[in-house]
């Protein structure tokens, strides 16, 4: 754990969790949640854990939690996670494999949408909202943005779906009061696939990754849009002068950080 008020670092307790590479860490009501992840040394089937554990700063401690709920015979291939301010949500995907003779296996697939309450400690796993209309049809990231859970489409595996998961489709933001879902309008960087941030009142989309030319459109590393809630629109943003095609950015409390191997770092200011 780093202090950035006296620019030190301190060791934590080790976690009563086996290691593994890929967990995730969220904020959850006063503790950092760590959940998911694969098994330090992997096989040829690659299956995610399904247990988690919290670390409390205030008493230096950590404590383990029920394992999320998963059917029996599924092999967890991946989890999305998101905190909201009181709740952990939490898409799991998976695959279930039979032996069909012959040589040959059948395979059925989908997601598993979850809630965990930490003030009981319990899941629930009777979640209306995963199959509510304007719901997606996939899951690939999620984002908290203090009112709501953004889902973007930039890449929804949605298991045996009918069709090709869409890559460059709007966005979706769940109401965790309601439990319903809406739907987004599109947004100008979508097709590239781009990292999401949220500043604080607005949704900032950067493309970090995709490069496309084509009839259509050309789209690189570096363009950025921002969507508004209050108005529900999408205005596109400057370009970062130059990037590489892989690059990492951060919201930073008011100004966008963007570094590439070969460019260095970038400053953007609204």
């Amino acid at each position: 754990m780093y202090d950035p008020a006296t620019r030190t670092w301190r060791k934590l307790p080790a976690a009563p969790l086996s290691a593994r590479k890929y967990a995730q860490a969220l904020w959850l009501d006063g503790k950092v949640v760590v959940l998911g992840g694969q098994p330090a040394v992997t096989s040829t089937t690659v299956e995610s854990n399904t247990d988690l554990a919290m670390f409390d700063p205030a008493t230096n401690t950590w404590s383990k939690a029920i394992a999320m709920p998963a059917k029996k015979d599924e092999l967890v291939l991946a989890i999305d996670a998101v905190a909201t301010d009181d709740h952990l949500y939490v898409w799991q995907e998976w695959a279930h494999y039979t032996d069909e003779g012959g040589g040959s296996t059948g395979t059925t697939s989908g997601i598993e949408f979850s809630v965990f309450d930490p003030a009981t400690s319990t899941w629930s796993s009777d979640v209306p909202a995963a199959n509510a209309a304007n719901a997606p049809a996939g899951i690939g990231s999620a984002l908290w943005t203090g009112n709501a859970i953004y889902v973007p489409d930039t890449y929804a595996w949605c298991g045996d779906c009918a069709g090709p998961p869409h890559l460059d489709g709007p966005g979706h933001l769940l109401d965790p009061r309601t439990n319903t879902w809406t739907t987004m309008p599109a947004g100008p960087v979508d097709s590239g696939q781009p990292s999401e941030l949220w500043t604080g009142s607005a949704l900032l989309a950067f493309n970090t990754t995709m490069e496309i030319h084509g009839p259509n459109a050309n789209h690189l590393p570096g363009e950025a849009a921002v969507w508004d809630p209050a108005t529900n629109a999408w205005t596109s943003l400057p370009s970062a002068p130059s990037a590489d095609s892989e690059v990492v950015a951060v919201w930073a409390n008011n100004q966008l950080l963007m570094w590439g191997a070969r460019t260095g770092g970038l400053r953007f200011g609204p």
